[in-house]
């Protein structure tokens, strides 16, 4: 009876062991179940943060991790939180320009744009209020703190005095060169006319007689004529500015064309001023000094464009003193344009900007004569560019085509694209290798979609028409490359600083205005330049004399 009971027992002994060890096998069998499973998730979300960033960032994301990264990584049992996280960071690593973010807020994952894709062009269009002048700023902000050259051609003078120079660091206020043609004491000047040392000629006065040739209206083949080699005289000749274009064609007083006569070094010119022009009708220069008188007739168009003679300068000062684009460039100045067409009206606006991209496409060409890693980028930005295309559409044109390798980078925003001529659409949808919309009207959003590309595990998709119609404030489509994604750019915080705003435009017209000796004082204190509106109260007839 007793050994029954010790093999009873030992039997249950034995049946409790075989349970807690079949429950332990099930535990084991499950765990590794679940770990397998839970690797499984782990690659699963691993894979969808790859093409994640594949899809959407793989302009930039392909070059700074590589596949065997990423398998290293992956195999190390890094989490998909983490590896987003160790993606992320490499490209935020990475030289550049942060556009906003992809995600919500500042939460989001950052947007860089490499340098070398900002020398392909920014293409950025958008409705009113919906967030595009703010991405500009974004950008320009960025700018100024990394220490870049930069350009910006503003429409309004709110744009600079109240949302770029206040931001302006400490360090790079010497670098600020304000043009303001509505400062009729002491102005920043750009002469049409003035070549530099190694600048081509030719290019100059192609560019200059497209854009007098559009203002003054066709004339003829002899206007032409008349026009051209009247450009090739004055721009030859140091000094020459708009001014001097009626004194050359007078038929009574021709003493400037005899200087000419005599001291051109190009046949064609002497040739056409002593032996062709003197045959001519004795009316055959009225349109074109009658035309470009009157192009010239604007106050803020003299004051900026032409050198003033009443100055305390001498020549080589105030020739030293004209702003020349091509060493601002080379210098990674900041140049701001005020070409406010409320102030100077809409026609002079147009017409000193489209001089101003003509000045930059010909100083862009004639870095062709420095050594390509010794050319420093130079960014401009262009808002509401339509207000400075007109024929000078040619300019952008070539900018745009040729650009690159000269490290001139534009940035071109405006409204809609019914505001620029189809030719120039057409050849920013195929120089632009950024583009991005805010919100658009729906014509726009079915021309825009097309080009609104991305490729999803080598399959080619577009945009939706309707995306482009349902984004709200500071939401936007980007395209970089062959990426595609929803962008988000942060508010820019305000900096109302209107003293800083002031300190800076005093220091720039100090250092780079040329002054004006006015009649009345004998004095060089008449200020005009912006704080409040320097023209308050002011009748428009007034600015025309």
């Amino acid at each position: 009876m007793q050994n029954l009971f010790f093999i009873f027992v030992l039997l249950a002994v034995l049946w409790f062991l075989f349970r807690a060890f079949r429950r332990d096998a099930e535990r084991r069998k499950q765990a590794a179940l679940d770990r397998e499973a839970s690797e499984s998730r782990r690659l699963s979300e691993c894979e969808k943060v790859v093409r994640y960033f594949a899809n959407y960032q793989g302009y930039i994301a392909r070059s700074v991790v590589s596949r065997e990264e990423l398998e290293e990584q992956i195999d190390s049992s890094m989490s998909s939180d983490d590896l987003c996280s160790f993606i992320a960071g490499r490209i935020s690593a990475v030289g550049g320009i942060e556009l906003g973010f992809q995600g919500i807020g500042r939460s989001g994952i950052p947007v860089i744009l490499p340098e070398e894709y900002r020398d392909r062009h920014i293409y950025v269009i958008g409705k009113s209020g919906y967030g595009k002048t703010n991405f500009l700023r974004y950008m320009i902000i960025q700018d100024l703190e990394k220490g870049n050259g930069i350009g910006v051609l503003a429409p309004e003078y709110e744009m600079l005095t109240e949302e770029i120079l206040p931001f302006i660091p400490e360090n790079r206020v010497e670098d600020v060169i304000y043009f303001n043609p509505a400062d009729l004491a002491q102005p920043v000047v750009l002469n049409p006319l003035h070549i530099e040392a190694g600048e081509d000629i030719d290019l100059h006065v192609d560019e200059a007689f497209t854009i007098l040739q559009r203002i003054a209206g066709e004339g003829g083949p002899r206007m032409d004529e008349i026009l051209r080699h009247t450009l090739y005289a004055l721009m030859e000749r140091p000094g020459s500015t708009l001014l001097d274009i009626e004194p050359l064609l007078d038929r009574q007083d021709v003493t400037l064309r005899n200087e000419v006569i005599r001291t051109t070094s190009d046949e064609q010119t002497r040739q056409f001023f002593q032996h062709i022009y003197p045959q001519f009708p004795k009316d055959a220069h009225f349109p074109v000094v009658n035309r470009i008188g009157r192009i010239i007739r604007a106050r803020f168009v003299r004051n900026c464009l032409c050198p003033p003679k009443d100055t305390s300068f001498s020549t080589s000062e105030v020739a030293d003193r004209l702003l020349n684009i091509r060493r601002a460039m080379d210098e990674s100045k900041i140049l701001l344009f005020n070409l406010s067409d409320g102030i100077l009206g809409e026609a002079a606006s147009q017409l000193i900007g489209q001089f101003i991209v003509s000045k930059f496409q010909t100083a862009t060409m004639s870095r062709a004569n420095e050594a390509k890693q010794t050319r420093k980028p130079f960014y401009l930005y262009l808002d509401e560019f339509q207000n400075f295309c007109g024929i000078a559409s040619k300019s952008y044109e070539k900018i745009l085509s040729r650009a690159r390798k000269y490290k001139l980078g534009l940035i071109l925003a405006h409204q809609q694209t019914g505001q620029i001529p189809l030719e120039l659409l057409r050849e920013i949808f195929g120089n632009v290798s950024t583009m991005v919309s805010f919100q658009v009207s729906q014509p726009d959003s079915l021309k825009l979609s097309k080009e609104f590309i991305n490729q999803f595990d080598f399959e080619i998709e577009t945009l939706e028409p309707e995306e482009l119609l349902k984004l709200n404030i500071g939401q936007a489509y980007c395209r970089i490359g062959r990426n595609t994604f929803p962008l988000r750019v942060p508010k820019v915080d305000d900096h109302p600083d209107r003293e800083m705003a002031e300190i800076i435009i005093e220091t720039s017209r100090q250092k780079y205005g040329i002054p004006r000796i006015f009649p009345s004082t004998g004095s060089e204190t008449r200020h005009n330049h912006q704080g409040d509106d320097p023209l308050a109260g002011l009748d428009p007839e007034e600015v025309f004399d």
